[in-house]
């Protein structure tokens, strides 16, 4: 396929690798669907922790709240009003915790006390490093000489600019990088370090030197915005320590960006019984979509801001993901360029004559091929095949006429189970019988495989325009949508894409790709079953989740499972099947359904039940899927969440 010759708006998808200018171009408020207070975030004492999972927006938010950003706004004031603009609002300092930064650690030839000061230093040090480097581009042709010479100060600097401090501290935090690697060929690293580690709360300290020494800083707060927190693991109570030490006299506070269950040890502090204690200690503010419609609004706003900022589109007035992509599936258009032939009536043969079939064929025909199938399974389940077609052929007056509400309840009956609850698992297998594959395109498609994570769906679209060229923009511009073979293509790229994210992720990288593989494996045998006795399954729970829990090994495999995204745990206890108590239900991240052939669609149904064996099972080794399937005795069929139309229902959750 042709490689993109056409800048693509949706690159740079991560907020992470995002420089500060790019998260200013691209910023599109989340408050509002997120029901956030932006002043909130900015202005208030208390900490605040924001969790969300991978991809809702946290590190955007967190940067868009950083100084960094926020100068951006200040641009033409002077510097009396940036300065009165600050003092209302707050001076952000962006930090993130990369994956393997605690790692380094771990080689050091010390007790775990010693450990922990260290870890304390380098990450104050940190700290304290970009808040010079705010104030030196702060002070940027302005006037500086008192907050440098407080500054040098404070460090013990004979050098008078705050470059040099920075500078200084930059060897500082080499030397402990250097010491943490010899720690272990040269017992002298204590000596050298001490020092540094005789300093305790300098970041206080150093806020405070600011607020008492530099005029129009008296009152000013400082938010330490710390990201991806749970990477902290085993010194996170350090970190817990300092935000139980927060008060209004410090002028210091924190935000926190971490993924769900991203505190581990029961939120400790290193002071002995405490502690940290939501709405005491900090406020807790979850990026959750109510409901799907919020999230596409929140989507095309994200869309049409990047279409905007690439000028062939914006020119061509093709800033409107829409048209581009195409609102909607359309599984009855599938369904009929599939089914040429009458391959699908095979199903019936063992219950009829070869003479017999001409007539069966001919009753229960249909120029929807679709509800063909529907009028197959029925009389497949054992139903008589002129009844099924002479029903079929009223239910289609009846639909035109819009006489349905007022049918028989046999007629309203084929209406309900056609329209709401077959329709779409009967694609699936009619794609089985012509040995075609499921596509997965537009708008509404790609809202529900990004699971809720808006950077799953910028990612989506970047492998769609990866493949733009100058033909197809044209298209474009006659009223076409990009084809829905691209399209699945880059569904299916971005879904192998993060499913080898989640293999390279971590020390459970194999375990949770061969859980991945299985329940993905085990949903799409569900859609290859002709006698569809369990719809569009795409969900599953725990026997009992306690068992898992109580599990030190099991409970660290399903916490890296929900934290990397590849399982979403939906935040509201369901009925898990017939006779089964109310509990948590979970879903494979639906970015793998076009890698496995399944519906993205969230139907209810029946919830595939795994206990603790399986569970340690599926993670271990690769299982037969059938297993699994074939083993299923009950059905519930609870309410259909979705729109029994193509576009997506606003009244849904995700």
């Amino acid at each position: 396929m042709e490689e993109n010759i056409i800048s693509n708006p949706f690159v740079g998808c991560t907020a992470r690798d995002m420089k500060y200018d790019d998260v200013r171009k691209y910023w599109c408020s989340p408050f509002e669907v997120y029901k956030l207070s932006e002043n909130e975030l900015l202005t208030s004492r208390t900490p605040i922790v924001i969790e969300g999972a991978r991809g809702t927006g946290k590190t955007m938010i967190l940067k868009y709240l950083s100084y960094s950003v926020q100068k951006e706004f200040m641009e033409n004031m002077t510097f009396e009003e940036k300065l009165a603009y600050l003092n209302k609002r707050s001076v952000g300092i962006y930090f993130r915790y990369k994956a393997d930064f605690c790692n380094m650690f771990d080689e050091l030839d010390c007790n775990w006390q010693d450990k922990e000061r260290i870890f304390k230093c380098y990450y104050e040090l940190s700290i304290i490093r970009q808040i010079i480097e705010m104030l030196s581009d702060f002070y940027q042709g302005y006037d500086s000489e008192k907050i440098e010479e407080v500054v040098s100060s404070f460090f013990g600097v004979s050098k008078r600019t705050l470059i040099d401090v920075r500078d200084h501290i930059n060897i500082c935090l080499k030397q402990i990088d250097r010491i943490i690697n010899i720690s272990t060929r040269d017992a002298s690293w204590r000596d050298k370090l001490m020092p540094l580690l005789e300093a305790d709360n300098m970041i206080i300290e150093f806020i405070q030197m600011i607020n008492n020494v530099c005029q129009g800083w008296q009152d000013m707060l400082f938010v330490i915005l710390l990201d991806e927190y749970e990477n902290l693991g085993m010194f996170q109570p350090i970190v817990n320590t300092l935000i139980k030490q927060v008060d209004d006299t410090a002028n210091l506070t924190y935000r926190l960006g971490m993924r769900p269950a991203g505190m581990d040890n029961n939120n400790t502090t290193n002071v002995a019984g405490e502690c940290l204690q939501v709405d005491r200690d900090f406020l807790l503010r979850r990026l959750e979509y109510k409901t799907i419609s919020e999230y596409k609004q929140f989507a095309l706003e994200i869309s049409k801001k990047r279409l905007e900022n690439v000028d062939v589109y914006k020119i061509n007035n093709l800033c409107d993901i829409n048209t581009i992509l195409g609102k909607n599936e359309d599984f009855d258009a599938e369904a009929n360029s599939v089914a040429k032939g009458v391959k699908q009536f095979k199903l019936l043969k063992k219950y009829f004559t070869k003479d017999e079939m001409d007539d069966v064929i001919k009753e229960l025909s249909c120029d929807e091929k679709l509800m063909e199938m529907y009028n197959i399974l029925r009389v497949y389940r054992g139903e008589n095949y002129k009844k099924i077609g002479e029903l079929c052929r009223k239910y289609q007056t009846l639909r035109e006429k819009r006489q349905l509400k007022t049918a028989e309840d046999d007629l309203y009956k084929y209406h309900l189970d056609y329209s709401n609850k077959y329709r779409v698992a009967l694609l699936y297998i009619l794609l089985v019988i012509y040995g075609e594959k499921k596509m997965y395109y537009s708008v509404n498609t790609f809202l529900r495989l990004s699971s809720g994570s808006i950077n799953d769906f910028i990612s989506l679209c970047r492998n769609v325009f990866k493949h733009m060229n100058y033909e197809m923009l044209e298209e474009l511009k006659q009223g076409s949508h990009i084809s829905s073979q691209i399209q699945t293509y880059a569904s299916i790229d971005t879904a192998e894409d993060q499913r080898r994210k989640v293999a390279m992720s971590n020390r459970f990288g194999s375990q949770m790709y061969t859980f991945i593989d299985n329940m993905g494996s085990i949903f799409e045998e569900y859609h290859r079953d002709f006698e569809v006795k369990y719809p569009e399954t795409n969900q599953f729970a725990f026997a009992n989740e306690n068992e898992i829990r109580n599990n030190k090994e099991l409970n660290a495999y399903l916490v890296e499972l929900i934290n990397s995204g590849a399982i979403i745990r939906k935040q509201k206890r369901q009925l898990l099947s017939v006779g089964r108590i109310r509990g948590a239900l979970y879903q494979l991240n639906r970015i793998y359904a076009p890698i496995y052939q399944y519906s993205y669609r969230t139907r209810g149904g029946y919830n595939q039940i795994i206990g603790a064996v399986d569970f340690k099972t599926m993670l271990d080794r690769t299982v037969d899927p059938k297993l699994y399937v074939n083993n299923n005795a009950e059905y519930l069929q609870i309410c259909l969440f979705d729109s029994v139309e193509e576009d997506v229902d606003e009244s849904t959750d995700l």
